[in-house]
């Protein structure tokens, strides 16, 4: 663990399971370095999708404690998947040291398969020399191992509905550490360019640079055919674009946020942020040709006020997921202090809660 001293906890949680090498002294000083982050309890919300008999929505709660600039989770606690219909409180799929004993229950990147029966994870940034891609499967809740990208850091992925290629950032360097930054480099790593994003499958083959320079957020259309991005910076910042993975065109669609795809493969769910104090967030949809743009969500009034349960304007929507038959939409409203789940019908109507703020464990 020397290599890891000067980590925060979550780090030295995420560096263990990206070498492989994840052991009760990784999970024991986790989870004694972040008893000391106080009470500031802000528990973060992702939803999946929809379990494999559509009748519940299926999402990953992580326990996170820290401020605004600084984070940091418990290794276990009540972390992990979670399914729910609206109707009565979440109800727990897989938690506690059997979530994260091979996911580091740290800011990771979950995918739901095509067939809904399995998560992939990886952690959102990778350390070390490799990261694991891990595979849940939902029926048996037995963990194995999917792949390992070895020899660059490791950001922004996403693994393609029949869970054989992934698409991701990959880069050679990366400023971490709360207060103190620290470079991290993987040894032997083969600088690429860090801006682009690589397609290629779980076992490292079929390699290939995709989309322009600073392309992110990547989310795969439902038959894996092309891949919906947000450009992070430069001429094309903050628009959503979609590239075809057979002949590399690249479209410009609109400006927006965390898209997804509707099953059907013909539309696109996103978050607009106005950029401008005092405007709202909104949700958006609009036809993969660019056609048909509306707003399905507008971030409401209420939740913008400051006061003692919301130190800070929240209520944002964010990470939107589609139903199976197209007809509603799943969503993160957020706020400092933790996210809520909220679904609501493609046309803007319907709009309901299913779960509210879950508490710490123990």
């Amino acid at each position: 663990m020397r290599g890891l001293r000067r980590l925060p906890a979550a780090l030295a949680a995420a560096a263990c399971v990206a070498v492989g090498a994840w052991t009760a002294t990784c999970a024991a000083r986790a989870a004694v370095e972040a008893l000391d982050l106080g009470p500031n309890y802000r528990p973060e919300i992702q939803p999946l999708g929809w379990s494999a008999d559509g009748r519940q929505v299926l999402f990953v709660h992580t326990e996170v404690r820290g401020g605004y600039d600084y984070r940091d989770t418990s290794p276990c606690g009540g972390s992990g998947i979670y399914r729910t219909h609206g109707g009565s409180a979440p109800a727990p799929v897989l938690t506690g040291r059997a979530w994260c004993r091979d996911s580091a229950s740290w800011m990771v990147r979950p995918s739901l398969s095509a067939d809904r029966r399995t998560v992939f994870v990886l952690p959102e940034h990778g350390y070390g020399g490799c990261t694991l891609v891990a595979a849940l499967d939902l029926d048996t809740q037995s963990w194995r191992e999917a792949g390992r990208i070895c020899g660059s850091y490791v950001y922004r992925s996403a693994v393609s509905p029949d869970g054989r290629r992934i698409a991701l950032g990959m880069g050679c360097g990366i400023a971490v550490g709360g207060g103190q930054a620290q470079h991290v480099t993987p040894p032997g790593c083969v600088d690429r360019d860090g801006d682009r994003l690589t397609v290629m499958n779980l076992d490292g083959s079929d390699r290939r640079l995709v989309g322009a320079p600073r392309d992110a957020d990547p989310a795969w259309s439902p038959d894996g055919r092309a891949l919906a991005v947000r450009p992070t910076g430069g001429p094309d910042g903050d628009r959503i674009a979609v590239i075809d993975l057979r002949t590399g065109r690249r479209r410009l669609l609109t400006r927006g946020t965390n898209p997804a795809w509707s099953p059907d493969g013909q539309w696109l769910v996103f978050t607009r942020h106005p950029g401008k104090p005092g405007a709202r967030v909104t949700l958006h949809v609009i036809r993969t040709d660019g056609t048909g743009e509306r707003v399905v969500f507008t971030q409401q009034r209420r939740d913008m006020r400051r006061g003692p349960k919301y130190p800070a304007p929240g209520g944002w929507p964010r990470d939107p997921v589609w139903s199976p038959d197209g007809r509603r939409i799943v969503f993160t409203k957020y706020f400092q202090t933790g996210g809520t789940l909220w679904i609501i019908n493609a046309d803007g109507t319907g709009l309901r809660r299913l779960s509210e703020r879950i508490e710490p464990a123990g």
